[in-house]
């Protein structure tokens, strides 16, 4: 007869009277003995939970299944139901499994024949409670491990360089130096290279690990090392200084404000972004661009790639603008400004009550939009934008990036790029003033 004895343990049972993986294999052993059974093989999972709808994740269950299959086993034996499977599902599936291959599966616990009809019943009640057990083991263990938290403790396997006391973390004696050289390197040369010194001097990273790499570096200088804040002098500075090191974060164009970010469009319906910056030798910046379609893939080559060529282009414009002051003004038509707001709160209205679908209401926004711009700017308005105006040409030589970027922002929704030339697309709130001109 060939037999195999599965047997399986998680790390919090492993202490539990009964739970072993030699407890278990001793009962299996005896009871195949009592029976004349001498062709016994032994699977078993080690600190693994049996609570999974994933088999792949219990290697040696997965195993010894595929190998029932094949004809290498003709009974199956556990020493407990819950040691098989904690889950109705899986119980009950990988069972039927067994069964169509031909397998028999005995629990020496449980001492009964589940091959029968009353046996199949016992079995559906039994794997039931084993799924009840372990979610309820579960709730309580999570519930423990969320008021030891609340309490302060810690919680998991200690960091680096540190051991529990009451369940509290404070620095491990015997690492102390470790931990004080390893802040150090951290502090003063990059991951690799601390990675490397430590390696160097013999130090390790932990029991389980045999060398640093650098994702333990950053693993202790990001977040594991944090503890060591509480720990008072002179580890709050070394960790502070580790810390520290490597957290300026890489300059990309892409996070940069410069004049033009975001105000681009090419004549081609990409949109143009900065790209990167070359010094020349006379060391001025040279900003260079790149027009991506709307997929984000790279679009013509129409415009030019120069983006100071473009900037100027745009300063050209905004110093030739006429001042709105200086333009023949229409009658304020605060009738019809009063409409359009009271159309406004109407709308919104609609849509927060749930009457106006999304696309209904982004087609009316859109629409509001296309009637303000018809209406004539205000006075007040008007004298608004030209002292604005005064300002910015006044201005504009001093002002960074940013500060430039959002005066221009306030005018236009974007610049069309054709061959270096830009035409505005106006705001709704300016058109009517500056459109045509």
């Amino acid at each position: 007869m060939r037999v195999c004895g599965y047997c399986r343990v998680s790390s919090k049972e492993q202490v539990e009277e009964g739970y072993s993986l030699s407890a278990q294999e001793v009962a299996i052993r005896a009871y195949c003995a009592a029976r004349g059974w001498d062709d016994l093989t032994f699977h078993a999972d080690e600190g693994i939970s049996a609570f999974t709808d994933r088999t792949e994740h219990r290697p040696a269950f997965a195993a010894m299944l595929d190998a029932a299959e094949r004809g290498g086993y003709q009974v199956v034996i556990v020493h407990r139901l819950d040691r098989f499977a904690r889950s109705l599902i899986v119980t009950l599936r990988e069972l039927q499994r067994l069964e169509r291959c031909g397998v028999a599966f005995v629990s020496i616990n449980e001492n009964m024949d589940f091959g029968s009809p009353i046996g199949r019943v016992v079995l559906s009640m039994l794997a039931a409670f084993a799924e009840y057990f372990s979610r309820n083991l579960s709730a309580e263990s999570r519930k423990g491990l969320a008021e030891k938290r609340r309490q302060g403790k810690f919680v998991g396997r200690p960091p680096y360089g540190a051991k529990r006391v009451d369940g509290y973390l404070t620095i491990d004696p015997d690492r102390a130096d470790d931990l004080r050289q390893a802040l150090e390197l951290i502090a003063t040369h990059s991951p690799v290279r601390a990675a490397e010194e430590l390696n160097a001097r013999g130090i390790r990273p932990s029991r389980h690990a045999k060398a640093w790499g650098p994702t333990s570096i950053a693993v202790l200088r990001r977040g594991t090392g944090a503890w060591l804040l509480g720990q008072g002098e002179p580890w709050a500075t070394l960790y502070a200084a580790a810390a520290g090191r490597g957290r300026i974060p890489e300059v990309r164009h892409a996070d940069l404000v410069r004049v033009l970010s975001g105000l681009l469009r090419c004549a081609c319906g990409g949109t143009i972004t900065y790209h990167s910056t070359a010094t020349l030798r006379d060391g001025t910046a040279r900003r260079h661009g790149r027009c991506r379609d709307a997929a984000g893939r790279q679009g013509c080559h129409r415009w030019g790639r120069n983006m100071n060529e473009i900037e100027a282009a745009v300063e050209r414009w905004l110093f030739a603008l006429p001042d709105p002051r200086d333009l023949v003004a229409t009658p304020d038509d605060t009738d019809a400004v009063a409409a359009l707001d009271e159309r406004r709160r109407r709308v919104t209205r609609l849509y927060r009550d749930g009457i106006m679908s999304e696309a209904e209401y982004e087609r009316e926004k859109a629409a509001l939009q296309r009637d303000l711009a018809k209406i004539p700017a205000s006075a007040s308005r008007r004298e608004e934008l030209g002292a604005g105006l005064v300002i910015a040409r006044a201005e504009w030589p001093t002002w960074d990036d940013e500060t430039r970027r959002a005066f221009l922002g306030g005018l236009v929704e974007y610049f069309i790029v054709d061959d270096g030339d830009v035409r505005p697309v106006w705001r709704p709130s300016v058109a009517a003033i500056w459109e045509g001109v």
